[in-house]
């Protein structure tokens, strides 16, 4: 996890994700925290309030957007926490991320692949790497869909 600032600029109702973030968890300005909800909910919002400017109260991560519920009258300085994408290991470089806590399993799992591409005979181990593999990427579209429940004392 990781946080930043970013500024909606006056007239806008959008602006860009931090650069390598998967998910946005959360999005302040100031001390106040504003509401995350679903793609679909925040553009039938929009339609209610295209005239209108101010400072917003809902948020949808679009992409490589943050969209907002209303356009900015002014520029907001924005505290957004969001998880970080690694470093991608390159060819050239020569570290891996997360300190090397898992560089033994990268390199086992790289031989095993290797090896049963090289033998044309895929092993139960192969099956078992694709899983992770296909399990982390589900991990990752789920999160930026999930819309966390705000629970009020008036409900």
């Amino acid at each position: 996890m990781n946080n930043t600032t970013a500024t909606l600029s006056d007239g806008d109702d959008e602006f860009t994700v931090p650069t390598g973030a998967l998910n946005i968890r959360e999005v302040w300005i100031d001390s106040d925290r504003k509401e995350n909800v679903d793609q679909m909910l925040l553009f039938y919002k929009r339609q209610f309030r295209l005239s209108e400017t101010g400072e917003f109260s809902f948020w949808s991560h679009l992409g490589d957007t943050v969209g907002v519920d209303v356009e900015a009258d002014d520029d907001y300085t924005i505290t957004v926490f969001y998880d970080k994408a690694s470093t991608p290991i390159t060819a050239s470089g020569n570290s891996t991320p997360y300190e090397g806590r898992f560089d033994n399993t990268l390199r086992e799992a790289v031989v095993l692949l290797c090896e049963s591409k090289k033998y044309k005979q895929p092993s139960e181990a192969d099956a078992a790497y694709a899983k992770i593999f296909e399990r982390i990427v589900h991990m990752d579209l789920v999160n930026r869909k999930f819309v966390k429940k705000t629970y009020r004392l008036n409900f």
